[in-house]
């Protein structure tokens, strides 16, 4: 079996190409979605647990999955502790063998949980654009964390911007991640606050922005949707009702009748996502990622604007499948356990 670190996983997913992007590890995510949507039983629900000695507020959740051809489990654990020394969440995904129960490998959770949400986002703005551009004009990505950081490399890696505008609640913290893409990449950054008067116009002309940000307050404003241009906004930052991204007015407004919002999961959205609490949205007003990338849309998932949104809460299925499909893939050496 493998034992993949945070450090490895890094090192491999920064030297994966668009080939590779695109024919590796895209069709093991819509592989994920397939089976998913055939038998969402596979993925029950988790167990949240909080650590029970004094001065520990840590929650732990378990996370299991038996998919057909893969079974596992991830954990994650985070709290207090994590927060002040700037750990965030922290945890492993596990892959068994689905008949003997063998443990295949263990992968460290933080990098491929950002790096599969990244994936399902880049899916929507692949299918949309495909091949029929060599490189973005801008881009808009919200968010200065791991999430921010490989939702902005993907579309880079595989399509290339003039300009990408980070925006975060400070032009100073935007600056973090505008270094760590410069490591990777010689496209001209831009690092913005919220309040800067120049976010809606970034907004208004990019054709991809990245939501990445957990957010109480709409970082992406009504009026700043206001123009007739072809366009896909992802956002992954909202997880509890009262947390928004998207102006829930703009989806009440554009997400009815044969308009529909795209989501991974519809029942999870619904339950979690603010933009989708907030403003009413029934499922029907919704598509499945699944159905989406399968072409099985009823309607549309373009507003009369061009505008096509996605809303990512995460499935543990992505998880496994891309954790078994990275042990076969990383260069990592063998340990036995007697």
């Amino acid at each position: 079996m493998k034992i993949l670190s945070d450090k490895v996983i890094q090192k491999h997913l920064l030297a994966v190409n668009r080939r590779q992007a695109e024919n590796g590890y895209l069709p093991v995510l819509e592989k994920a979605l397939a089976d998913y949507a055939a038998n969402p039983d596979v993925v029950p629900p988790r167990t949240v647990l909080t650590s029970n000695y004094p001065g520990c507020d840590t929650t732990h959740l378990f996370m299991p999955c038996a998919a057909l051809n893969s079974v596992g489990a991830k954990v994650m654990s985070g709290g207090t502790y994590n927060s002040q020394n700037g750990l965030g969440f922290q945890g492993f995904t596990g892959v068994v063998d689905p008949q003997s129960g063998q443990l295949k490998g263990v992968v460290n959770a933080k990098t491929l949980t950002a790096f599969r949400t990244a994936l399902a986002s880049f899916s929507v703005v692949h299918r949309e654009f495909g091949d029929r551009l060599e490189k973005f004009d801008s881009i808009v990505v919200f968010g200065t964390g791991p999430q921010a950081f490989w939702h902005a490399y993907l579309v880079l890696k595989v399509y290339g911007a003039d300009l990408v505008t980070v925006v975060s609640r400070t032009k100073e913290s935007a600056l973090k991640l505008c270094k760590e893409l410069q490591l990777h990449s010689d496209v001209k950054l831009e690092a913005l606050g919220f309040s800067d008067e120049s976010v809606g116009d970034r907004i208004a002309s990019a054709p991809v922005v990245l939501g990445c940000v957990p957010s109480t307050e709409p970082t992406i404003k009504l009026e700043y949707l206001k123009t007739n241009t072809k366009k896909v906004i992802t956002l992954i930052g909202s997880y509890k009702p009262h947390m928004v991204e998207l102006d829930p007015a703009f989806v009440e407004k554009n997400f009815r009748g044969k308009v529909k919002l795209i989501v991974d999961s519809k029942a999870h959205a619904l339950a979690e996502a603010g933009e989708l609490v907030q403003s009413n949205t029934k499922e029907e007003n919704l598509v499945s990622l699944n159905e989406y990338l399968s072409g099985k849309v009823e309607g549309t998932t373009q507003t009369e604007s061009g505008i096509t949104v996605a809303k990512i809460v995460g499935l543990l299925i992505m998880d496994i499948y891309m954790a078994e499909y990275m042990l076969d893939a990383v260069e990592a050496p063998s340990v036995e356990f007697d």
